[in-house]
């Protein structure tokens, strides 16, 4: 199998592609344990510079990665709406400071489509609250993030294989 004209050892890339899930999960579960009782996360600026550091990754490269495993994790109801809230939120300001301490940083679009699914689950659309935002909105987002990150999966899976 070749990419890029270079050879592919294909048990490597899966054994990476596992130790980034295992990272990302180790993640998520360190801001779980940081709860406050009631679904709020704590994410500083030193997180994220760690995180970014450990995996080898920008922090926007990083961002767009762990908001994809937020979303595909509350996609299939291992993550609460408040918690994955909590986190990109937290996140969300840590990207604007960083952006306003930086106006030339990259965007990092996964993440940003992630962010503003939750956003919308976050107020009452109807005056006497009757409504489900994160059901009307949110969830159907997420669907949708999700079901873009399984075909990118699944066209960069086809790529590689394609050249060997």
């Amino acid at each position: 199998m070749v990419l890029d004209n270079q050879p592919v050892n294909t048990d490597l890339l899966i054994e990476r592609r596992a130790a980034h899930h295992r990272r990302m999960d180790d993640t998520l579960r360190l801001l779980a344990s940081r709860t406050l009782g009631h679904d709020e996360a704590l994410v500083s600026a030193d997180d994220l510079s760690a995180w970014s550091i450990e995996r080898g990754e920008t922090v926007v490269d990083f961002l767009d990665h762990f908001g994809a495993e937020i979303a595909k994790s509350y996609h299939v109801g291992e993550l609460s709406y408040a918690f994955c809230d909590s986190i990109v939120n937290d996140l969300w300001g840590l990207l604007l400071q960083q952006t306003v301490d930086d106006s030339a940083a990259s965007w990092p679009h996964t993440f940003y489509r992630v962010y503003d699914a939750f956003d919308a689950g976050e107020y009452n659309r109807r005056a006497d609250g009757t409504d489900d935002p994160v059901a009307e909105f949110t969830d159907p987002a997420i669907e949708e993030i999700v079901a873009m990150l399984r075909r990118q999966e699944l066209e960069s899976g086809k790529n590689v294989a394609s050249d060997g």
